[in-house]
C-alpha cells in the first residue's frame, strides 16, 4: 500500500503565495495556523553552483574566500575540499585536506550551502548535492545511499535503498527524500538518469566557461513550491497573475497533478490578511509564544545557539505529575512548530519544567521526535539531561526567519550596549599594527574614525601615540569624520589616501564659533571641537567651556590642531600648547 505522503492527513492545508516589492512570500497554513514562512528575493544564491577564483588563503582558520561573481565572495573551509573534488589538486595526500592545497588565482568548482549572514561571506563546499523531485543526487567525495527519515515505515525504506543502491552511480551518493515514497522504480531511476546529466551538463560548463561564472542557478521558490504542493497539499493561492502562469507551466512541464489546485486572489484585500495570518507573521518574531494552557515558552538566539525556556506562567502545577507531562508535551508541540517556522538551525537547547518520572521523560522526548519528523530540515536529538535540558541540533537551510525580516540595530547591533571609545580605539590600534606589519616601512598611515575614538586615541597621550608611529615604523595622520559609526574607522595607507584627507582639512587662520557641547570631544571630558576633518585642541583648562566663542587654528599636525581664542577671552596657552605647536 502507498505511504501517505501528506504530514497533515486529513487537515486543510494550504499553500499562500504573495508577491510584494519583488520578493515572493510562500506561507504554509494548516487548518488556520502558520506552520511555515519563507521569503526569497532576487538575491538568493544558496544551492548555486559556480566556478570560482581562490581570491585569498586564510591558513590560521584554515580556510579559503572564493570569487564568485564581481560583487559575491564565499569562503570554503579544508573540511568542505571533497577527496578528488575537480579543481584541487589531491597527488600525495590520502584523505585529509588541508587549506595549503589550493593556490591563489586557482578556479574551483563550489556550492553555496549558506547564505550570506550580515558581515559573513556564504559558506561554499565541493560537495556538489543536485536535488531532483524524488532524490538528492551528491557528488564529488560521495558513495552511499541514504533515506529520508521522515519515512516511517522500514518495509518503504528497504525498498527505496535498493532502487537507490541499484541506479546510483559508482562515484556519487543518492539522498532518497520523503516525495519518493510510494513512487515506482521507473519513476526513481529516471530522476537519478536527468540528475546525472545535469551534472554532467555543469562539468561541461565548468571546462569551457571562463572564471568566475554562475553553472547552475537552485530552484527558485515558486518551483520548490509546485513540487510541495504535489504531497498533498488542498489549496494553493497566489496574489500574482505572473506566479500564477508559472506554477500552472510547472504543473505541465513536470506533470505535476496541482493544476486545478490554484486559484489567483484577486480582491482588495492583502492575501495574508484575508487568510487572517499577518498577525501569526508578526507573532513569529517575538520573544515569548504563549501555550493553550496558560504556559508559555522563551525564544532567544544567539551567534553560538538557540535557547528556549519553558515557563509554567500562572498554571497551578503543585505536585501534579500529570500536569507537569501535559505542559511539557503542550510545550513540545510548539517548539517543533517554531523551529520550522522560524528556520531556526544549529544548537537548540531547551529547558523544560522539571519532571520526577524518568517514564515521562522517555514519553516526552519521544513526543518530541515523532513532531519533528514533519519538518524537512533533518534534526537529531543529542541529549536529555536528568534536570530536564534537552540538546538537539537542526540543520540549518537558508536563513532564519528573524534575519530574513529584521535588521540589526545601527547603533549596538542588537547587543543592547555598545563597545565604549576606548575600547574602539584599542581595536584601532590593534588593526593598524597587524595591517602595518604588511605595508613597506615609512609610508604614512592614515586613519579616520569617528571624533569620539580620535579624541580618545590623542588623550592617550603623545607618548604613547610616538611609541604607536615607532611599533607601525611610520608617521601615523589622524582625522575624524562624524560621518562613520563609532565602532567605524578606515585604515589606509600612502601619499593617495593622505593627500585626499590634508585637501579638505581645515588650514592655518580658519575659524569655528563654539555653539554647543555636541560639538565638543571627548564626551566625558571635552578637550576638542571638530573643524571639517580634524580635531581642534581647546586652548587652556576650563571647568565650563564658553560658548558663542571664536576659535582661530594657529597650527595643524598629523594628530590634531592647535587653536587661539578669537578675540582671546582671558585664557593663555598653557606650556603644553606652546610644546605641541606643530604636532
Amino acid at each position: 500500500m502507498e505511504e501517505d505522503k501528506n504530514p497533515y492527513h486529513g487537515e486543510e492545508t494550504l499553500l499562500l503565495i504573495s508577491s510584494c516589492m519583488g520578493q515572493a512570500w510562500v506561507a504554509l497554513v494548516v487548518s488556520g495556523t502558520l506552520e511555515k514562512l519563507e521569503v526569497e528575493s532576487s538575491r538568493r544564491i544558496s544551492g548555486n553552483i559556480y566556478k570560482g577564483i581562490v581570491e585569498r588563503l586564510a591558513p590560521a582558520i584554515d580556510a579559503a574566500f572564493v570569487k564568485l561573481s564581481e560583487d559575491e565572495y564565499g569562503f570554503i573551509q579544508a573540511d568542505d575540499i571533497a577527496p578528488k573534488c575537480i579543481g584541487v589538486d589531491w597527488s600525495g595526500r590520502i584523505s585529509k585536506a588541508s587549506i595549503e592545497m589550493l593556490k591563489v588565482g586557482q578556479p574551483i568548482l563550489v556550492q553555496v550551502t549558506h547564505e550570506p549572514r550580515g558581515q559573513k561571506c556564504a559558506r561554499l563546499t565541493t560537495r556538489i548535492t543536485l536535488s531532483g523531485k524524488f532524490v538528492e543526487l551528491i557528488t564529488q567525495g560521495a558513495d552511499h545511499t541514504s533515506v529520508s527519515r521522515a519515512i516511517a515505515s522500514g518495509k518503504e525504506k528497504t525498498r527505496l535503498l535498493h532502487i537507490a543502491e541499484k541506479h546510483r552511480p559508482f562515484d556519487c551518493g543518492i539522498h532518497v527524500l520523503s516525495e519518493a515514497a510510494g513512487r515506482s522504480e521507473d519513476e526513481i531511476a529516471n530522476d537519478i538518469k536527468e540528475l546525472i546529466d545535469l551534472w554532467h551538463e555543469i562539468i561541461r560548463r565548468y571546462e569551457s566557461e571562463p572564471a568566475p561564472a554562475l553553472l547552475y542557478r537552485s530552484m527558485s521558490l515558486i518551483e520548490r513550491v509546485a513540487f510541495l504542493a504535489a504531497k498533498g497539499v488542498s489549496k494553493i493561492v497566489v496574489d500574482s497573475e505572473e506566479h500564477y502562469k508559472s506554477l500552472l507551466s510547472l504543473a505541465v512541464e513536470h506533470q505535476l497533478d496541482i493544476a486545478d489546485k490554484i486559484e489567483l486572489h484577486d480582491s482588495p484585500i492583502p492575501l495574508f490578511d484575508a487568510y487572517g495570518i499577518a498577525h501569526q507573521i508578526e507573532a513569529a518574531l517575538s520573544k515569548v509564544v504563549k501555550l493553550p494552557s496558560g504556559a508559555y515558552i522563551v525564544i532567544e538566539t544567539t551567534e553560538a545557539l538557540t535557547s528556549i525556556d519553558v515557563n509554567s506562567g500562572h498554571v497551578l502545577i503543585g505536585d501534579s505529575r500529570e500536569m507537569l507531562l501535559r505542559i511539557n508535551m503542550e510545550a513540545a508541540d510548539e517548539i517543533a512548530r517554531q523551529l520550522r517556522l522560524r528556520n531556526i538551525g544549529g544548537l537548540v537547547v531547551v529547558d523544560f519544567i522539571d519532571m520526577h518520572s524518568t517514564h515521562d521523560w522517555s514519553k516526552l522526548q519521544k513526543h518530541l521526535e515523532q513532531r519533528l519528523l514533519n519538518d524537512d530540515a533533518e534534526t537529531r536529538i543529542l541529549t536529555l539531561s536528568p534536570i530536564g535540558v534537552l540538546e538537539l541540533v537542526r540543520q540549518r537551510k537558508g536563513s532564519s526567519l528573524e534575519e530574513v525580516l529584521t535588521e540589526q540595530c545601527e547603533c549596538c547591533a542588537g547587543a543592547g550596549r555598545v563597545l565604549s571609545a576606548s575600547t574602539i580605539a584599542v581595536q584601532l590600534r590593534r588593526k593598524l599594527l597587524l595591517e602595518a606589519s604588511i605595508h613597506p616601512a615609512d609610508i604614512d598611515a592614515v586613519i579616520c574614525a569617528h571624533p569620539e575614538v580620535i579624541a580618545t586615541l590623542i588623550q592617550s597621550g603623545e607618548a604613547e601615540l610616538e611609541r604607536l608611529e615607532v611599533l607601525a615604523k611610520r608617521h601615523i595622520w589622524l582625522f575624524g569624520h562624524s560621518s562613520l559609526k563609532r565602532d567605524e574607522f578606515e585604515i589606509a595607507f600612502g601619499n593617495e589616501a593622505l593627500k585626499t584627507q590634508t585637501d579638505i582639512q581645515p588650514k592655518v587662520g580658519e575659524q569655528i564659533t563654539l555653539v554647543g557641547v555636541e560639538q565638543l570631544y571627548p564626551r566625558q571630558s571635552p578637550s576638542f571641537v571638530l573643524l571639517k576633518n580634524k580635531l581642534v585642541r581647546l586652548p587652556g583648562a576650563f571647568s565650563q567651556v564658553p560658548q558663542g566663542v571664536t576659535l582661530k587654528v594657529e597650527s595643524v599636525g598629523r594628530w590634531y590642531a592647535n587653536a587661539v581664542w578669537s578675540p582671546l577671552v582671558g585664557v593663555e596657552k598653557t606650556e603644553d600648547d606652546r610644546q605641541a605647536i606643530g604636532r
